[in-house]
């Protein structure tokens, strides 16, 4: 299914850029293209193009010799993000060949969900049996999200799937502490932090669950030399991802974007009016040398100024609104995940609920074992490795409401939670019908996912009407992310369309994805559309046939990028709202055939479509 999905979508926004930043990993070291993830999805994914793809290399070199760093006015840094422009040059240049090469790409980061499948049924076949392990696996491979991204060239799924393998390794570790287990650990943690910066916040956490068992252990010495020497290797493999290459930059060289790490003056009324630099520069501190490659650091720092901004539109049951939302990952996971996958979850939790609540207290603690439980003493191991990035990560997306836009955010911890809703198929072992309704649960869900498709990405649970209905609670990634244009492409061709006009969440020329008709372009609405003058014509919208994103319709795309909080937030292509789509491409692009008759009633058009009709003829009674 996977491999499918990388055949039949066109890129994806992101993907593009991805491409070109894990092609220049390749071809020159520059790890500060898409520094705000770490390479090793991309420079996987790009291996196999890097080794066998044609290429003129002086021509490649002059793309990658673009600066697409920039400031504001303050002098705060906006972006380090030149691989977009870079991306978007490669293609064209590539032409169809750009496609194939993609497609190898996706296929090489296949590996990454086998390698979550099979940890998802490992684990949850140790902890809880072997029928929670199939189901762990079931939910993994027929889960909406895996099946969205696991054959794309972004680092989500391999995210997901690097992060429960560090975490699974750590748990066998604590099973059976021993230096060989302690070295899987802090292979796969290295591992887990290349694939996405946020894994860093591991450490914290592992910290408490290893103090713990330090504490709990008679061999200290032994554990604490384990410890030490798995750190020390996730470190050594984090900075191997980066080439060994520009690491204990001194904390005060760094040229921070985020507010956090800047000193701002601001004016009473609270406007920002200067940006003085590093607030490290000119202390002790900033002689400090910091012990991470520097473009994890400068990606870290990019990817909170980008939140901190807040400039990005969220959508929530049909609201616009500039930042977001604190709760909007949990209405997400209610309506992305399928209704098995919610219905296990629930289950497994509540019957763990009970169990802590109601269970009896253990006579005594294995002392020898690092399986033992943790305080409090019903609390064990495996639940807060399972369940203690879920609320880590929840709380972190919660707090950065500039996020909402991305349900492929929660693949990093997905796979945990299928790992622990899998045990609710093991209760009720002498009671058939609710054994039975668990199995259900699992099946229903896994066939919701498959019958929409290969149109995964824009998935809703029956719980808001499905995918059909998905435009009225969600935007951006969850319902559209440009991947749907092939599939445009064969649309106009079975219904001969000779000319559309498109408005698509696309970087780049529609004519390179084979498009026949005639592109033209959609006029925007706004309180100035009134005609003044005959040239103001080609600002009206005509009777045609049109191509548009639904994030588009929805007002969440092309927003003015100066829309500040408290003012209207409008795209000028709202309008569309008004009229019935004659049909749909994959739940993500709509297409209307408009007549004159829509227009003339339109609120929007109506009087400007008339003045337009009144120009015309008098025109025309000029020329005769």
């Amino acid at each position: 299914m996977l491999g499918f999905s990388a055949y039949v979508h066109s890129p994806m926004t992101d993907e593009i850029a991805h491409f070109a930043a894990g092609l220049g990993h390749w071809l020159y070291g520059d790890f500060e293209l898409y520094n705000v993830n770490p390479p090793l999805a991309r420079t996987i994914g790009t291996l196999p193009v890097y080794v066998a793809m044609p290429r003129d290399d002086d021509e490649i070199s002059k793309l990658y010799s673009h600066v697409g760093s920039s400031r504001d006015e303050h002098g705060i840094i906006v972006s380090h993000r030149k691989e977009f422009s870079i991306g978007d040059r490669l293609m064209p240049q590539l032409g169809s060949s750009y496609f194939f090469w993609l497609m190898i790409a996706r296929w090489s980061c296949i590996p990454f969900s086998c390698v979550g499948a099979w940890v998802c049924f490992a684990w949850a076949s140790e902890l809880y049996g072997q029928r929670a392990g199939f189901t762990a696996l079931i939910l993994w491979c027929t889960s909406p999200l895996v099946l969205a991204f696991g054959g794309a060239l972004t680092p989500d799924v391999p995210s997901g799937a690097m992060g429960i393998l560090a975490l699974y390794r750590y748990w066998k570790w604590t099973r059976e502490s021993s230096f060989g287990n302690a070295y899987l650990a802090g292979l796969t943690i290295g591992l887990a932090e290349l694939t996405k910066s946020t894994w860093i916040l591991l450490h914290p956490m592992l910290f408490f669950v290893t103090v713990t068992i330090w504490i709990m252990r008679s061999d200290r010495l032994s554990v604490a030399m384990q410890c030490v020497f798995q750190l020390t290797l996730a470190w050594i493999v984090l900075l191997a991802g980066y080439g060994f290459s520009d690491q204990f930059k001194p904390l005060g060289e760094f040229d921070f974007a985020s507010p956090q790490l800047q000193i701002r003056e601001y004016a009473e009324s609270g406007e920002l009016v200067s940006v003085v630099g590093n607030r490290f520069r000119d202390t002790w501190m900033g002689s400090i040398p910091v012990p991470l490659p520097t473009e994890f650091v400068r990606g870290i720092d990019t990817q909170e100024s980008a939140m901190a901004a807040q400039t990005i539109v969220g959508f929530l049951f049909g609201e616009l609104r500039l930042g977001g939302w604190w709760y909007y990952y949990l209405v997400v996971l209610m309506l992305k995940c399928t209704v098995g996958e919610l219905g296990l979850f629930a289950i497994a939790t509540l019957g763990n609920i009970g169990t802590f609540l109601f269970a009896r207290r253990p006579q005594s603690v294995d002392s020898g074992s690092l399986n033992s439980a943790i305080l409090p003493y019903r609390i064990r191991i495996e639940t807060v490795l399972l369940l203690g990035p879920v609320v880590l990560y929840l709380v972190m997306l919660s707090y950065h409401t500039g996020l909402n836009r991305h349900a492929r955010y929660m693949l990093q911890f997905l796979p945990l939670c299928f790992v622990w809703a899998s045990q609710a198929v093991t209760f009720f072992p002498h009671r058939p019908w609710p054994r039975l309704g668990t199995i259900v649960l699992a099946t229903c869900g896994a066939l919701s996912s498959l019958f929409y498709f290969p149109h995964s990405l824009s998935y809703f649970n029956e719980l808001v009407g499905g995918p059909s209905q998905g435009y009225r609670y969600l935007s951006g990634t969850n319902v559209d992310w440009g991947h749907n244009v092939f599939y445009l492409r064969d649309e106009l061709k079975r219904r001969g369309w000779d000319s559309v006009g498109a408005s698509l969440w696309t970087r780049y020329d529609l004519k390179l994805m084979g498009i026949q008709a005639e592109i033209t372009k959609i006029p925007k609405w706004s309180s100035e559309s009134l005609l003044e003058k005959p040239e103001d014509r080609g600002k009206v919208l005509l009777p045609g046939r049109y191509a548009v994103s639904v994030c588009i319709v929805q007002g969440t795309m092309g927003v003015p990028s100066g829309t500040k909080k408290g003012e209207p937030i409008d795209n000028g292509y709202t309008y569309f709202q008004e009229f019935k789509p004659v049909g749909h491409i994959g739940y993500s692009i709509w297409l209307y055939d408009l007549s004159e008759e829509n227009l003339l009633a339109s609120k929007s058009w109506g009087e400007i479509y008339r003045q337009h009709i009144e120009l015309q003829q008098k025109q025309n009674k000029a020329t005769d």
